[in-house]
Order: C-alpha cells, then sequence, then structure tokens
C-alpha cells in the first residue's frame, strides 16, 4: 500500500479552465470539480513533503557516526564515505527549510479574482517598487520608519481593491524611469493604463459616497492617482544641459514623463482643504511630506504658486541639517554671487534672501559631488531645495503687482527677472526637471518681455561698458535667458542681443567665464549650454555678406584652458558649430568641415 502512495504523481498538468457561459450549469459544476481536484492535489503533494521532511530527504537514511570499540575512536575507513553524505545531504535539507523563498512565492496560486492577476515583470516591478521607488518619496525620513511605511501598504493593497489599483498604476508610471526595454515598456503601458482606470473608477465612485471629511487613507490614495499624470512626453528624452546630480534623491524625473492633468491635482487640494489643511494630515506617516512634493512639483509646471504652506515637519527637518564645509567649498562660497552683492540692497528682501540660499545649496552640492569631507547627505540637500523652490514660486510675480501699484518702475523690472532667472537656474541645477515638460521655454518668455524694460538710464544701464557690474548683470540674464529658450523661437533673439553685449568685451570664453561665475553658477551642469550659447551668439553676429570661405578664415571661439567636467561637451561644441554653418546656407563650408 505504501509502495502505490509514493506512485503518486509529484506534478498535475492541467490546461486552462474557461469561464463557464452564463446559464450552463454542467460547464460551471466541471470548473468547479476541477478547481477543486487542483487544490486536493497541492493538499497531497504539501503534506507528503512534510512529511517527508521529518523522516529525511527523500527517505534518504542518513549514515550515523559508528565508534570502533577496539580503538576507542571514529571508524577512519569505510565511515570516511558515510560522513561525506551524511553532509551533503545534510546541506540539501539545510538549503530547503521552510524560510526559503523561491520565484513567485509572492503569488497565491489559488487566487481566482481575475483584477488581481498580474504578468510576472509586474509582479517584480512592484517588489521593486516597496524596497527601492516607493521610498524614495520619503526622503529624511528614518529607515524603520520607512519600513513600517511600507509594510502597511503592502498589506492595503491586499486588503482594498482600490489601494491595489492606484499602487500598480504607480508603480508602473515609476517604471518608465528605470527600464529601457521596449517589450516590458509595451507590458508596462497595458498595465498602468487598466489599473489606472480602475482606480479612477473606483475613487469616483468614493468620492460620491464621502459624507464629512475625507479620510487619510482617501487622500493618499488620490495622490497616487494624481502624480501618474496621463499620457506620456514624447520629448521626454531631450536634454539641454547635464543632469545634475540631485535628480537621484527622489522620483521627481520619472513622475515628469507625463503629461499633467490639472484636475487631479485641484480635487487633490480641495480634499486636503476640507480635511482641514495640510497641516492637520498626521495620521499617515510621509504623507503631508509627499503631497508638499507634489504640490511644489506641479506649481513648478504651471507656474503658479504652491497649493499648501510649507509643513512644519519638513522646515524642522531642514533647520537641523548641518555640514562642514572644507577648503574646496570655501573657496567656492566666496566667489558664487560675489558680482551680485552691489544688487542685492536694491533687490527685493526676499528675492536677495533666495539667492543667497540658492549660492549656500550650490556649495553643498558642489561639496556632495566632490565627495568633500564633512560633505551633507543628497536628501538633505534635496528638502532644502524644496523650502527654497516653495517660496520661490510663493513670491509674488510682477502681473500681481502691476494692480496696485499702476505703473511698474525699473526696480519692479528688475525684481520680476531676477525671480525668472533664479528659476531657471533652479530648473537647471537645483530642482531640474525634464526639458520636455515647458518650464525652460516658458520662462525663457517671460524674460524676453522683462528685459528690454530695464535697459536705459543707469542705475540699470546694461550696455557693454567694461568692467561695469551694472552691464555684467544684464549680460548674466541674457546668458541663463539664452540657454533656457534651447529649441524656442527666443533663441534667436537671445543670442543677437547676447553678441552685441558681450563679444565687444570678451575675446575669449574663459575671460568671460572669470566674470559670469561670480554670479549664480555651477560649472558641472552650465558650463556646456553656456558654451554652446556663446558660440551660437558668435555665429548669429556675423555680417550676413560671409561666404562660405571667409568663415573658415574668423575667429571662432575657442577654450583656453581644460575642457569641463562633461565629457559631451566638445562633442556638443562641434555639434552645435555644424548648425550654425549649416544655418548660413554654407554647404561647401560643411563638406569642408567633414573632410
Amino acid at each position: 500500500m505504501s509502495e502505490e502512495r509514493e506512485q503518486v504523481p509529484v506534478f498535475c498538468f492541467i490546461g486552462q479552465i474557461p469561464s463557464p457561459v452564463a446559464g450552463d450549469t454542467y460547464a460551471r459544476r466541471t470548473r468547479e470539480l476541477n478547481i477543486a481536484a487542483i487544490r486536493a492535489h497541492a493538499a497531497r503533494v504539501t503534506h507528503r513533503r512534510k512529511k517527508q521532511t521529518k523522516q529525511g530527504h527523500y527517505h534518504v537514511n542518513l549514515p550515523k557516526k559508528r565508534v570502533d570499540h577496539r580503538k576507542g575512536d571514529v571508524a577512519s575507513s569505510a565511515d570516511e564515505e558515510g560522513k561525506k553524505v551524511w553532509r551533503s545531504r545534510r546541506d540539501v535539507v539545510a538549503s530547503l527549510n521552510t524560510e526559503f523563498l523561491l520565484d513567485q512565492t509572492t503569488r497565491d496560486p489559488f487566487n481566482n479574482e481575475s483584477t488581481r492577476k498580474l504578468p510576472l515583470v509586474v509582479h517584480d516591478l512592484m517588489n521593486f517598487a516597496y524596497d527601492q521607488l516607493f521610498p524614495r518619496n520619503l526622503p529624511g525620513i528614518p529607515t524603520s520608519t520607512v519600513k513600517t511605511i511600507m509594510t502597511s501598504r503592502r498589506r492595503a493593497a491586499m486588503e482594498d481593491i482600490t489601494e491595489f489599483h492606484a499602487q500598480v498604476s504607480n508603480a508602473a508610471t515609476m517604471a518608465f524611469m528605470v527600464t529601457s526595454d521596449q517589450a516590458k515598456i509595451s507590458v508596462l503601458t497595458r498595465i498602468r493604463l487598466i489599473h489606472q482606470n480602475a482606480a479612477i473608477e473606483k475613487i469616483r465612485q468614493e468620492m460620491l459616497e464621502i459624507r464629512g471629511p475625507p479620510t487619510e487613507i482617501f487622500i493618499q490614495r488620490m495622490l497616487l492617482l494624481s502624480t501618474q499624470g496621463g499620457d506620456p512626453l514624447d520629448t521626454w528624452g531631450v536634454q539641454t544641459h547635464p543632469e545634475s546630480p540631485i535628480v537621484k534623491a527622489s522620483n521627481l524625473k520619472g513622475y515628469h514623463r507625463f503629461r499633467i492633468i490639472p484636475q487631479h491635482h485641484r480635487a487633490l487640494a480641495h480634499l486636503v482643504r476640507e480635511k482641514g489643511g495640510i497641516q492637520s494630515i498626521t495620521k499617515v506617516p510621509g504623507l503631508a511630506q509627499k503631497l508638499q512634493l507634489s504640490d511644489v512639483s506641479t506649481a513648478t509646471r504651471e507656474g503658479r504658486r504652491p497649493a499648501f504652506p510649507l509643513v512644519n515637519d519638513l522646515l524642522e527637518s531642514v533647520a537641523k541639517v548641518r555640514f562642514s564645509l572644507d577648503d574646496e567649498a570655501i573657496l567656492f562660497q566666496t566667489v558664487l554671487g560675489a558680482a551680485m552683492e552691489p544688487f542685492l540692497p536694491i533687490l527685493d528682501q526676499t528675492l536677495s534672501n533666495l539667492f543667497i540660499q540658492a549660492c549656500l545649496l550650490t556649495v553643498a552640492l558642489d561639496q556632495f559631488t566632490r565627495g568633500g569631507k564633512g560633505r551633507p547627505l543628497l536628501h538633505e540637500i534635496h528638502l532644502s531645495a524644496v523650502v527654497l523652490q516653495h517660496r520661490l514660486y510663493s513670491a509674488p510675480a510682477l502681473a500681481e503687482i502691476l494692480p496696485q501699484y499702476g505703473e511698474a518702475s525699473r526696480t519692479d523690472y528688475l525684481n520680476e527677472a531676477t525671480r525668472l532667472v533664479l528659476m531657471i537656474y533652479m530648473d537647471m541645477v537645483l530642482w531640474p526637471l525634464p526639458w520636455a515638460v515647458g518650464v525652460k521655454p516658458r520662462l525663457a518668455g517671460e524674460l524676453r518681455n522683462i528685459l528690454p524694460h530695464i535697459t536705459g538710464a543707469p542705475p540699470y544701464d546694461f550696455s557693454p561698458v567694461e568692467h561695469s557690474p551694472l552691464g555684467y548683470l544684464g549680460i548674466y540674464y541674457l546668458l541663463m535667458g539664452g540657454i533656457a529658450a534651447t529649441y524656442t523661437s527666443y533663441r534667436s533673439w537671445y543670442a543677437t542681443q547676447f553678441f552685441q553685449h558681450v563679444h565687444p568685451i570678451f575675446q575669449t570664453w574663459e575671460d568671460f567665464k572669470d566674470v559670469i561665475k561670480r554670479f549664480l553658477w555651477w560649472d558641472y551642469v552650465m558650463e556646456p549650454p553656456a558654451f554652446a550659447f556663446w558660440t551660437e551668439s558668435f555665429a548669429a553676429g556675423l555680417p550676413k555678406s560671409v561666404t562660405g570661405p571667409e568663415i573658415l578664415t574668423a575667429d571662432l571661439p575657442v577654450r583656453q584652458k581644460e575642457p569641463c567636467l562633461d565629457p559631451l561637451s566638445d562633442a556638443s561644441y562641434r555639434y552645435q558649430r555644424q548648425l550654425y554653418i549649416d544655418a548660413l546656407s554654407m554647404s561647401n563650408v560643411a563638406s569642408c568641415d567633414q573632410s
């Protein structure tokens, strides 16, 4: 009888069980019997394995030590083979203990709910999201707290179908920045769309049933939905300058791959206000901070003020940031922003403070990138950048001032230009967003409309006067606007103005950079696009009568010192130079250049 039981097959091969047709009782009964047979087989196999574990691995009688009474020790001949077999069998049994998790063990083999069935790649993605992606939305929170939050989120996804759909679609959204496999992207796109639509429908039904203030759990689900956006941006991969290292501190780049849906963010802001404001959200750990991050990010893309005030916990975390400057950081701090000091008393006090804070954060980011001694942590720099970005976009724009004071003065225009230039710098270095979201083109257009109003009588004369700090400030504004205007129609205007103001004074790039780096500047990110704009402005200022052969004899600007840190800068310069030659319809020069 025992031998017959041993002949029970270990595996049970089954086909796909079709869903019964409505009204077909026989088909439904057949499906139930098949499912019952599968479960019975799984129970028999599980019981047999447990029984075998108690008796030894597959009923192998492990050798025991034999004592040779004549010599008083372990036999050394045949028993050596027995010890080897014992060790090998023991290792096999130890490797198959109950705590050893095989692949796909997190999947429930008896879960017949079709809405929760996910492809294997999405199962792997969810585990990766809980371990890596989701914790990056909680910078500054202790690791033990983050683990507790992730455990509760796993449990919430298992218990609530709305939370399940929201988490899966959110993880699929972030996965676009960690994979370039087109097959996986195709699967993720379908999964994202299916679960996003399901989450929208579930949340819509819950909103209709809300009576009174919403719960924090519901606000968290709405946040997961609103941060995902809509359709993907086609030009998401376009990059006009080297990527700032601060991108690695959060998932902002991944979330900004998709078009924003303003209706979702307005609904989220309304729910938070109904709850009593962002300061009243304290039960769900990390939720207030994620709301703050999403709000500042959305305000940056839309060019508006943030909807929520700064959270007290965030301000306390930033106030605790401490780091010591090394020698190189101290030298960098003495140079950065020095040329702006004559203008700080003229500017609005808020903008002056924001400029100083941007300089300090740049020094900290540079020290972190270099790996200097006493450097701050990356998430500390990121949290400080969140506060700075919030305060910058909370500063009143010129359009908000005009209704109160009537006609704007040159000081008002100078404040507005400084505010826009600070936003451009933040978008490049301290709060970098992909070019495709349109922040830089929007700021370049607004700055283009402001700069003509601050030229004229002193002390705002930005004429090309050598060694004039007033003129240098205007040149710096033109440079920042020209960088932001990459791939826009404003680029030619900035290039022409830049040539008229800069090239009569500076003959080489290094001479120009020695002056301009005393404003708000970081070589790692800004030198490649700035040098490309410098070269383009030289081409834009050439006389129209210059022919193809003559341009080869012109003194193109060259760098006299070693190139910047970015290895693509020289290639970018050659590419830009070729574009300028083609733009002047010099096909013969292009052919000579290629040869």
